[in-house]
């Protein structure tokens, strides 16, 4: 006999043995509690399709799994069962490994804690839905064209994120992502090479890490030179970005055979490398614009902490579920699969289904870049004067550098600088906005608002809010958007974004629109609408405030 079940979009046929186990293991859903030593008898009654080896967690605390987990492992049994295949796990590390890119939720009872700093739980934000809509690298052009609007300025978006906003004078001023009139070519020139960047550095005297750059030809120099500094040294591409290919805290010659192996497979292995001598202290983003210290993070390498319960996975898990309710973090969390994630668990003797001791904190991550999932903390208000002019000493080194994330590392950063360990390791000119303007913890700085008012008065434009949280705009938007439902398609984005208006053509290759509501949401329409349903080709959209009208929802005229 056989049933008839909706999987994956399809109809499909399942044995009555493994409908009836499946429909048993399902009924307590969404409360179903199952001991993890039952968990695979269930498994195993689906046509012994699946076997799953669990270790226990802890063997006077039995972990107990609910729905999710134990609907990814049925799923995975239902499907093996279509095609008349037999899958094995010999080991709780192995499902994790097989079956983590399917997991779109994840589930355990006992959850684990949310992850807390001092005691505190991660910030909050309102316009974390707004900028769930955008795609991934739409945050920062967001935030400007929401500060923008709201100072009462023009601003026209191009396809590759440009966005220009025009004073009522007519001047105008170029923005693309943290690229601002701030900072010169020149400047982001020198500073996207750390070598550069180094030398710059030394000439004014600051604080740098010793070491040199290597061809990738030249491994077997680069080991030698290690040797000769002494451990612990940090490798890392010599243009690099976000983190990867990037090693610290390496502390012996075997260990750098491994981390010049990962440079080798990252996206950066056709680049030069640099060795330096590693040097302790907390990794911190300083960020000053026209030389004053706006914000101080501390940024903390992607980790968990132990409970004495969880799994590693459990945890990361869990953690990734704060890490996406930050809207600069939503698109980064801890990737299971990273190499440097298994190189460091590695280093530390454990795997994913290792328990951690309770308070033991696991690293996850050779460097504490938070695009691998790394914390963020604000620490303006504790940031010591000394250190702040530190930094400031350091954006002067390099000419036409108004706006620019200096990161330094820092034994305490509440302790004057001459008093500790405070190194300058890199000059970021065009910093991503989003670890000062969404911080996991701490004060949260309006960075983008900050660049935009002084790129304003660098070009000698005064500026002011003159919208309040709530705002309407008219936009224009130009391409090929006529005949390709291009109307429809806002329409949509409008209604989940709860924004009221109406959208109609203009001509054959022009859409012209009016909506109001959040500044959030509103900026968010304005950044969505770029990029318009397949068959569309934006070429501008180009957006001005307006007077608010009365509405009740948002429609397509002709």
């Amino acid at each position: 006999m056989q049933n008839d079940l909706q999987y994956g979009g399809q109809h499909i046929l399942l044995t009555s043995s493994a409908w009836d186990a499946a429909e048993s293991a399902l009924k307590g859903l969404p409360g179903l509690k199952i001991a993890e030593d039952n968990l695979a008898d269930v498994l195993k009654n689906i046509d012994g399709c699946i076997d799953i080896e669990l270790e226990h967690r802890n063997s006077s605390k039995k972990s107990k799994y609910n729905s999710e987990l134990i609907m990814i492992a049925l799923e995975g049994a239902l499907r093996n069962l279509t095609r008349g295949e037999t899958t094995t796990y010999s080991s709780l590390e192995e499902f994790y490994l097989s079956e983590h890119e399917r997991i779109q939720k994840y589930a355990v009872e006992p959850a684990p804690s949310v992850p807390l700093h001092n005691g505190e739980e991660p910030n909050t934000y309102t316009d974390l839905d707004a900028v769930s809509h955008l795609p991934r690298l739409g945050t920062p052009s967001y935030t400007l064209i929401r500060d923008a609007l709201q100072f009462g300025l023009q601003c026209t978006l191009y396809p590759n994120s440009a966005l220009i906003v025009t004073h009522e004078s007519g001047k105008a001023l170029s923005f693309k992502a943290s690229m601002s009139p701030l900072t010169s070519a020149v400047a982001r020139a020198a500073t996207n090479h750390k070598e550069a960047t180094r030398v710059l550095l030394q000439r004014a005297k600051v604080p740098v890490p010793l070491g040199r750059v290597f061809s990738i030809e030249d491994r077997s120099v680069a080991l030698d030179f290690a040797d000769s500094i002494g451990y612990p040294v940090v490798c890392k591409p010599v243009a690099g970005f976000k983190g990867i290919g990037v090693v610290s805290n390496i502390r012996n010659r075997e260990e750098l055979e491994k981390a010049l192996d990962l440079h080798a497979i990252s996206k950066l292995r056709d680049d030069d490398l640099i060795i330096e001598r590693h040097v302790t202290g907390d990794d911190y983003r300083i960020v000053v614009i026209d030389r004053q210290v706006v914000a101080g993070v501390l940024r903390s390498t992607a980790n968990v902490v132990g409970d004495g319960l969880h799994t590693v996975a459990d945890l990361v898990f869990y953690k990734n579920r704060a890490l996406r309710a930050n809207p600069q973090r939503r698109m980064s969390p801890i990737k299971i699969s990273h190499p440097g994630l298994h190189y460091q668990l590695g280093l530390a003797g454990y795997t994913l289904a290792s328990v951690p001791a309770m308070g033991e904190k696991v690293l996850l991550a050779s460097s504490a870049n938070l695009s691998l999932g790394g914390d963020s903390i604000e620490i303006l208000d504790e940031l010591h004067p000394s250190i702040q002019e530190l930094a400031i000493k350091a954006v002067d080194a390099v000419p036409g550098l108004d706006y620019c994330g200096v990161d330094m590392l820092i034994e305490d950063h509440r302790l004057p600088a001459a008093d500790q360990s405070c190194t300058i390791i890199e000059l970021n000119s065009a910093a991503a906005m989003g670890s000062a303007q969404y911080p996991m913890w701490g004060n949260k700085v309006q960075i983008s608002q900050l660049l935009m008012e002084a790129s304003a008065h660098a070009s000698g434009l005064q500026v002011e809010k003159t919208q309040n949280s709530d705002i309407a705009i008219t936009f224009t938007v130009r391409g090929r958007v006529t005949g390709v439902g291009y109307r429809r398609w806002i329409q949509s984005q409008a209604k989940s974004l709860s924004i009221l208006g109406h959208v109609k053509n203009l001509d054959k290759r022009t859409v012209t629109a009016f909506a109001q509501g959040r500044s959030d949401d509103v900026a968010a329409l304005v950044r969505l609408a770029i990029l318009g349903p397949e068959g569309a080709v934006p070429t501008s959209v180009a957006a001005e405030p307006a007077e608010t009208s009365e509405l009740t929802s948002f429609e397509v005229r002709k």
